[in-house]
């Protein structure tokens, strides 16, 4: 199954007029479904916590992810006890509509990449994750394991009315974040013409464009950004995402490039490969819905790199590094969210690169002070 977005989404054109009414069909739909909400025909969940949904309008990934990792450590040393909820897409417990906890034992393949990646990120703080179709099931029974939780964050979810909020902006302590990347909105249509899941006059109670480290290329265009210096949380946010410190997908490797300084930034390993590979080349896997993410930056470092984009949540059942012969590649990097299921595989080339959302004091205080307000 191809999860990458088309082309034809970026721009207006022949293709996406021809598939407009089909999107005037889709946003009926969305429109008949939220007002069934509003007006009880479908029931809510209130929870008996604030919650922060962090998601998108657009389809694919924006970079929610590194937001809601960032946020639950920032809340953590904030005071807060905060849990996540997410859905285990295209994994074995995203089959029913049950609920689970998301363990250190837990296989990616069990409870979804993103999931497994958020548990290990966050698990020496123990902040609980649980995974479920149905996001106020899952929060009620977060909540029901962890009582001490005070504040949920949820992956995705803006589009689940069944959970029911009362957001920052109508005075309430719930809070709507929506993330975007360079891509913006494409051409601005709905599914199937655009890459849209609501329309860009969606209600929000903040905005936060991902800015990555460098420059980025998408399509023959290049995207470059700078961080907003004043927080106005109805003006979109710029935040910082940059490459962390590289580390061996296994450690115990005796390759030579792991027997020095480890973790290694970005500038140690091109040191390392001019130093000891200067006729050789880098490889890049990316199994992400928007590869250029993470190729882009890259190529700062390894303006020659080989980069390849795998579907998005690609399940790395076969070898993926094989196809780069190690003659010619002595270096491999991929994303954490991929690390999390290649442990199988066996190469001592591999390199994980962690993407880092940094966010600012004034916007966490901005949350801090929206969360903590009286029922």
């Amino acid at each position: 199954m191809n999860l990458h977005a088309p082309r034809f989404w970026e721009t207006v054109n022949l293709l996406s007029w021809l598939l407009l009414p089909l999107a005037c069909l889709y946003g009926l739909i969305i429109w008949c479904r939220k007002l069934a909400y509003q007006v009880g025909l479908f029931s809510t969940t209130t929870l008996p916590v604030p919650i922060i949904i962090v998601g998108n309008i657009r389809i694919g990934g924006t970079g929610k992810t590194p937001i809601v990792i960032a946020l639950s450590k920032a809340l953590h040393f904030y005071g807060f006890q905060p849990g996540v909820i997410a859905r285990a897409y295209r994994a074995q417990n995203d089959q029913d509509d049950s609920s689970q906890e998301v363990l250190n034992s837990h296989s990616a393949q069990e409870v979804g990449d993103e999931p497994a990646l958020i548990a290990q990120q966050l698990s020496a703080l123990k902040i609980p994750i649980w995974v479920g179709k149905k996001r106020a099931q899952t929060a009620l029974s977060l909540l029901k394991k962890h009582p001490q939780c005070n504040v949920l964050i949820s992956d995705d979810g803006l589009q689940h009315y069944a959970l029911g909020r009362k957001c920052a902006r109508e005075g309430g302590r719930d809070i709507e974040i929506l993330i975007q990347d360079a891509r913006g909105s494409g051409n601005g249509f709905l599914l199937p013409a655009g890459p849209l899941r609501e329309g860009t006059t969606r209600a929000r109670d903040l905005t936060l464009e991902l800015v990555p480290q460098g420059a980025q290329q998408y399509d023959g265009k290049l995207y470059t950004g700078s961080l907003s210096p004043i927080f106005d949380p109805k003006l979109p946010q710029m935040v910082s995402c940059e490459m962390g410190l590289a580390y061996p997908l296994h450690p115990r490797s005796t390759d030579a490039i792991n027997v020095d300084i480890v973790p290694k930034s970005l500038h140690q390993l091109a040191g390392w490969m001019a130093t000891h590979h200067p006729d050789k080349r880098v490889a890049a896997i990316a199994g992400i819905a928007f590869p250029e993410k993470f190729f882009g930056p890259l190529r700062a470092f390894f303006p020659d790199l080989k980069g390849v984009g795998l579907p998005d949540h690609a399940d790395f059942k076969s070898n993926p590094f094989s196809q780069f012969p190690t003659d010619i590649y002595p270096l491999v990097l991929i994303t954490e969210k991929d690390a999390v299921k290649c442990n199988t595989w066996n190469d001592s080339r591999v390199w994980v690169v962690p993407l880092e959302a940094t966010l600012s004091d004034t916007l966490l205080k901005w949350i801090t002070t929206q969360i903590s307000r009286n029922h």
